[in-house]
């Protein structure tokens, strides 16, 4: 399956942000989950937290975080919540947010709770 120009662009943003979150000392998990009706970008650890990274390429590292609104967040948190119940049931979760502007990555981490 061909990819388009901007699937390629999130690709990278996403693989960007897979290398970034292991410099930090997170263990990646799985990208691109399909879990439930939604999607995971990044699944990692931190110790013994499951880290949902939802990963975005934008202009500025705000708009990065604005589009990530309650509606996407609820998806994000349904999603989290099947990929848990099918792995880790147990387990401490949070949500992070990943921007990458340019040649930076940003890192938000604990960014929302649903």
């Amino acid at each position: 399956m061909t990819r388009t120009p901007q699937q390629q662009k999130g690709d990278d943003a996403e693989a960007r942000a897979a290398v970034f979150l292991e410099g930090q000392g997170l263990r990646v998990v799985a990208r691109n989950v399909r879990a439930g009706r939604g999607e995971l970008d990044v699944v990692a650890r931190d110790g013994d937290v499951v880290v949902f990274v939802e990963v975005r390429r934008r202009k500025t590292r705000v708009d990065g975080l604005e589009s990530i609104g309650p509606r996407k967040q609820k998806v994000l948190a349904r999603s989290a919540a099947w990929w848990l119940a099918h792995n880790e049931p147990a387990a401490r979760a949070r949500f992070d947010v990943v921007v990458v502007v340019g040649a930076r990555v940003h890192h938000v981490v604990d960014a929302f709770r649903p």
